[in-house]
Order: C-alpha cells, then structure tokens, then sequence
C-alpha cells in the first residue's frame, strides 16, 4: 500500500528528497514558509491522489446531457472524494427543469460508472453527428455564441477525459472536430470581444476555459495582422484546444514555469508531467490526419518566452516562429484573465504592462495590435458603435 508522505524543510533540502524519492507517487512537499491554508490543500491532494488509484467514475459535463431522452446509464453526483449519489436511473428521461436545479446550485458535472464513459462518449459523438448531417439543433449546440462557447468549453474537457481514458479515437475526433468548428464560427461571428471573454471565464475548470479564450484571441489577433489565412487560424485554434490535454492534474496546467513557486512545491513526478506535456499533446495531434502545418510548431513552442527562459529549447523572440508569438502572447492574457479577474479596467491594465515588457521585434508588434483590439481608443470605439 503507497502511503502519503510529507516532506517539510528548506529549498535545499526539499531539492534533495525529490532527488532521493523520485519514483515515488505519493511524496508532497512542503517549504518552511507556506501558509496553514496551503498546507490543508496539501493534506486534501494527498487523499485524492490514494482514492484516485482505481478510476471507477468519470466526469461529463452537465452541459452534454440532451433532455427529453432516456439515458443510457445511470448518472451520478460527486458528493466528495470517493462519494457519489445516484442522481438518474438508466432509461431515466432528464429533463430541463432537472438539469436547471443543478446548474442554479453551480454544479458543472454528473458522473457516470468508467464502464459506462465509452458509451455515453458515443452517444455524444453520434448526436452531434446527427446535428451536423441534418443541420438540427441541439439544446446546447447552437450559433449563440454564449451557449455556442459553454459547448466548445464542455467538449474540450470532455475530450481530454476520454483521452486519458479511452486514448484517441474516433469518438473524441468527431468531438474535437465539432469543438474546433464551433470556436472558429464564434471567431468569425460579429461578438464584442470583451462579452465573449466574459461569457468563456467562469472558472469552472482551467484548461477548458483556457483553450477557449486562447483560441479567440490568438485567432481575433492573427485577423488584423500580415499571418492571416484560414489555414493559421485553424492552426491556432487546434493548437490551443490540444496544447494542454494531456495533463495529469489539470491544476498544474496552470504553472507556467520552473520558476513558479508552485513549481518548486510539486513532487518530481509532478515537475516531469509538467515538462514532459508539450510532448505528450504532440503524440496526440500527430495522430490527426490533416491538422495544418503550422499546429505542430505552435505547440512545441507554447512555452518559449520573450527573453529565452522558456522550454523546451529556451529559444528567445529573435528565433520563435509568428504564429507561436500570436498564440504566446494570447496564452499569457488569457492566464491572466482567467487567475486576476476580467473587467475592462483589468483588461487593459494587463495589456498595458505586456506592451511596456515586450518592446523588440516580431513581439513589439503583435502585441501593440493586441492591444488595439481588445482595448481601442475613445474614438476607435465610438465609431464603431
């Protein structure tokens, strides 16, 4: 049986013990300085982890559920770590009113057995079929483009579930495909950028939301600059919806370098996820027939930074490719988003700050005419109106 463990001291000595218990799955860390509250999440993670050893549910979100329909299997409601209420009976019909008193009490999934997940993934995937040939709306799968992003939001971690369940198949291809689509026409529709952003942070779940905002901007930036083409467009977008995939823990999709704190506080096996995710997500994406060229390179590099700090390769601006500039500097504002708040006045004081940092070439560019986007002067905006 693995036994949580917990190791408390130094920088230096902390450094030392990953070193010692490397291959170990159950080791935390814990420096001198953290607070009470840090180390109760700590004590919360290590029973997670011990419960987690043999996967019996899997998570769908709520949004996924069509109404007026039997389902298929039972559904659950995770109550907590390792409890779950049986909410619906197979061949259950859901309907709306059921699914509206869960959401108004902010819950964002049902559970469904492991057994069950494949079929439920089918399902899915045969309904949006069905939608597309037919041109037949779904409940949740429609043009507006704020249920249209709690749709591409919802299928996004959905997807990254059934890979880590189910690895890749066609099922989740179809989903992704439809995801990607519905993003892309969000994109192009006549949305103001800021209510679009707003409607995407819920903060419901990182790495959905995420790949969401990070499409919409990089894409609503590629637009208005000499790299458009909807082959780019499609490239930053199947970037930003695969990028983060493949993480384990999808809380540590969050940490964006060996310098975080939060870094240095993870096991080593923790740190290696978090290294090693760029070349998990690109396994996946070279599966994909016809994925644009340029996919490839964007994810490779969407954790290279300005002055060369970054990984894999610590490559500085003067060597990353435009595109991988376009969707960096929209993964950065789209973390910010997400961790600090979205107001107006929040938006362009975060832009504001990556203009005064980012003032040499392909980067002193892109994001001036981010900037211009998502925050344009007085006069810009009032003629637009």
């Amino acid at each position: 049986v693995h036994i949580p463990t917990l190791f408390v001291g130094s920088e230096e000595k902390i450094w030392q013990a990953k070193k010692i218990y490397k291959s170990k799955t159950l080791c935390f860390y814990l420096p001198l300085t953290c607070s009470l509250e840090y180390i109760e999440k700590i004590i919360q993670k290590c029973n997670v982890r011990r419960n987690n050893t043999n996967k019996a549910y899997s998570k769908v979100s709520i949004n996924l559920f069509d109404t007026k329909r039997e389902i298929m299997c039972d559904i659950y409601l995770k109550i907590k770590e390792g409890k779950y209420l049986k909410l619906f009976n197979r061949y259950d019909i859901i309907n709306p009113d059921d699914l509206n008193r869960y959401k108004s009490k902010n819950v964002s999934h049902f559970h469904v057995r492991s057994r069950d997940y494949k079929l439920i993934m089918q399902k899915i995937a045969r309904r949006i079929m069905k939608t597309e040939s037919e041109n037949e709306p779904a409940m949740t799968i429609v043009s507006d483009s704020r249920v249209g992003s709690l749709c591409s939001l919802a299928l996004q971690e959905t997807i990254a579930e059934s890979i880590s369940t189910l690895g890749l198949n066609e099922d989740a291809m179809t989903m992704a495909t439809f995801a990607i689509n519905k993003t892309l026409d969000i994109i192009n529709g006549q949305g103001k950028h800021f209510d679009i952003l707003q409607n995407a942070l819920q903060r419901h779940n990182y790495v959905s939301e995420h790949s969401f905002v990070t499409s919409y901007i990089a894409s609503t930036l590629c637009k208005e600059t000499e790299y458009y083409s909807e082959e780019n467009i499609t490239a930053l977008t199947v970037a930003a919806f695969f990028h983060d995939i493949s993480f384990k823990d999808p809380d540590n999709a969050i940490i964006q370098s060996e310098h975080d704190k939060s870094f240095k506080d993870l096991g080593f096996l923790e740190n290696k996820d978090i290294f090693e995710h760029i070349d998990r997500a690109l396994d996946v994406v070279k599966q994909i027939e016809g994925i644009p060229k340029n996919t490839i390179t964007i994810i490779s590099q969407h954790h290279e930074r300005f002055e060369g700090g970054g990984f894999p390769h610590g490559i500085d601006y003067k060597m990353i490719h435009p595109l991988s500039v376009i969707f960096n500097l929209s993964h950065e504002l789209a973390l910010y988003l997400y961790s600090s708040g979205h107001s107006k006045a929040q938006l362009e004081e975060l832009l504001s700050d990556m203009v005064s940092r980012y003032d040499k070439g392909t980067y002193k560019e892109l994001v001036r005419t981010l900037k211009s986007i998502l925050v344009p002067s007085p006069q810009v905006e009032s003629q637009t109106a």
